[in-house]
């Protein structure tokens, strides 16, 4: 299990660490990393590896370093001039394949290029700007379009809004991890011209034919079950959230079951299961089932979209199901790592991406978890059932302990009774998401076949939503807290593994030998310059917070004590104290305001 025998995650670290160093630093021009990065290569490579061998493993890392920083860089890189931003400009491409969008929908992603509008006639346009940009461009008024869809469309080119407050949403970062670096506005309908036909539409033919198959899908649900069952079906298996009303959302998230409504790797790990088993009943060979299960599984990834979770599980599937082809063993960490590269190397920005930090997370906790406390545990017990229900609580015990500085820092709060939920709920998600793929199979070949299957069905998703309404009602099911800091953080990840690996410490007495020494000191070191960093000390701090048409001013004395002076505007659609005052104030770790000073009561 050591590291010589998994060398994707000698190269991982350092173009990780790369990656982290670039978003610190910021834009370095391409050109000196390029070269930066092929100097060390070819200094690693003359480098006699058998006599300095440390020289030339560090030369080796600092080129993969140096690569890890190159990427970001790329990725990063604005597709066209500043000069284009508050200008009217005339934009021609195609629909990208979204599949988790609503439509019709008044915003759209669409690859194609920009030109530069020199005149009110849409023929007078300057050359292309740039011949390959993707944009996010909003309408008015709801339009609907689909994948591969032509266009040609006008309006005024807006750079993203960055982060405005300190704790806030970052949206020209979001945008940026998904490629896009402007947000085109268009006034009117009037300045959009639909080029063709949905049946001439440009693309690749495969996406438009799943993205007919996933309406079919879609309209199919909703003819064979209920208006609410049907919402809960949509967004387990084809991520449409936008469906669910407000109040199950909030019974899904205060029970802690709101990973159930995201495709993730359990829909993949179910689907599989459930496609190798059917394929089974048919007394396939081996090698014919689990070929036939990996594309089903390519094909449901590129059904609900290529989000993080469905591509880590899909990659983790393929691999294992081809080790299993070739009869070889697994290992899953292994694998684990494989994935993050190649997904990291794909996009280096997914390593901020919320689902791309809880799936991974999860998915290690998991394996490296049961891993520790099953042979102590669970082996023990003759019975099956026992085992199994044991297994159960050992994953999704992991899966919480790995997760939860994660939950607590990027949406400050966490379920108490969590485990409790999943619990109680898991074997009914296995029951209900299996008996779903079944009469939505029958369904689309015939509406009454899928009769029996929905009756069951609709059975199981009564008792799952009666189940997760009764935990959410709970009091102190769930708690807001602060976003810990990465200090804080350390310290619980330290804590944990301590705590797993204590029979091992104490058995064979590896406390206090020189590595662990190495590692204490610099745990230490990272405290104290965390604390240091972050503690604003004995002095009064006043932050003004961008609340737009109106003022908010946090002021924190040298005591400890915190005055919150006014707080913008509140109305049906917007509260700045949601949206902009308690993020700071998470973020910041104030758990109390002593003094509220309102110069405008009225509103």
């Amino acid at each position: 299990s050591g590291m010589r025998y998994r060398p994707a995650l000698v190269v991982l670290s350092p173009y990780l660490f790369g990656i982290l160093v670039a978003r610190q630093i910021g834009y370095v021009p391409v050109f000196w990393l390029w070269l930066s990065g092929l100097l060390l290569l070819l200094a690693g490579l003359t480098v006699n590896s058998q006599k300095r061998p440390n020289l030339f493993h560090s030369l080796l890392l600092l080129s993969i370093c140096c690569c890890g920083w190159l990427r970001f860089s790329i990725h990063l890189t604005p597709t066209f001039p500043d000069h284009l931003f508050e200008q009217q400009v005339f934009f021609q491409g195609t629909v990208d394949y979204d599949p988790a969008a609503e439509r019709p929908s008044t915003s759209y992603y669409i690859t194609g290029s920009v030109q530069l509008r020199v005149s009110s006639d849409r023929t007078k346009s300057a050359e292309p700007v740039s011949k390959r940009t993707r944009l996010l461009v909003k309408f008015r008024q709801p339009v609907e379009m689909g994948y591969g869809h032509p266009i040609q469309v006008f309006g005024t080119l807006r750079r993203p809004s960055g982060q405005r407050n300190p704790g806030g949403f970052n949206y020209r970062f979001f945008l940026a991890q998904r490629h896009i670096f402007g947000i085109l506005y268009v006034s009117s309908t009037t300045n959009l011209e639909i080029v063709q036909a949905p049946a001439k539409s440009e693309g690749w033919t495969i996406l438009r034919l799943l993205e007919k198959g996933r309406h079919r899908v879609e309209a199919v649900t909703d003819q064979i079950y209920r208006v609410r069952y049907a919402q809960v079906i949509k967004a387990m298996l084809l991520g449409q959230r936008h469906f669910l009303p407000p109040d199950v959302m909030t019974s899904f998230q205060r029970s802690g079951v709101s990973h159930l409504l995201a495709v993730s790797g359990l829909h993949v790990g179910l689907i599989a299961f459930s496609t190798f088993f059917f394929l089974g009943l048919f007394r396939l060979p081996n090698h014919i089932a689990c070929f036939l299960t990996i594309l089903v599984v390519i094909f449901y990834a590129c059904l609900v979209g290529f989000r993080a979770s469905v591509l880590r599980a899909s990659i983790i599937t393929t691999l294992v199901l081809v080790a299993r082809i070739i009869d070889r063993d697994v290992d899953l960490i292994n694998l684990l790592i494989v994935t993050a590269l190649v997904l990291l190397i794909a996009n280096p920005t997914q390593i901020w991406d919320v689902g791309f930090q809880l799936s991974f997370v999860a998915t290690i906790s998991i394996v490296y978890f049961i891993g520790k406390w099953q042979p102590a545990v669970v082996n023990r017990f003759q019975f099956f059932i026992v085992r199994w229900i044991l297994a159960g609580v050992g994953a999704s015990l992991s899966a919480q302990i790995g997760t939860l500085p994660i939950v607590a820092y990027h949406f400050h709060q966490f379920s108490l009774i969590s485990l409790l939920t999943n619990l109680s709920v898991m074997v009914l998600v296995t029951l209900m998401v299996s008996l779903a793929l079944a009469s939505l199979f029958l369904g689309l070949i015939w509406i009454k076949l899928a009769i029996p299957t929905v009756v069951v069905g609709q059975v199981l998703l009564w008792c799952f939503l009666g189940t997760v309404d009764l935990f959410s009602g709970f009091p102190l099911a769930w708690l807001e807290v602060s976003a810990p800091s990465y200090s804080q953080i350390c310290l619980y990840v330290v804590f944990i593994l301590g705590l797993t690996n204590l029979p091992w410490i104490l058995k064979y007495g590896q406390v206090f030998n020189h590595r662990s020494l190495i590692w204490g000191l610099l745990m230490a070191t990272i405290l104290v310059w965390d604390f240091a960093w972050w503690s604003p000390g004995r002095c009064l701090t006043v932050t003004f917070l961008d609340v737009g048409q109106g003022d908010a001013t946090v002021i924190q004395f040298p005591d400890g004590k915190t005055m919150l002076v006014d707080g913008g505007l509140r109305s049906l659609t917007y509260d700045n104290g949601q949206r902009v005052i308690a993020p700071f104030l998470r973020y910041r770790q104030i758990r109390r305001i002593d003094l509220v000073v309102l110069s405008h009561p009225d509103n």
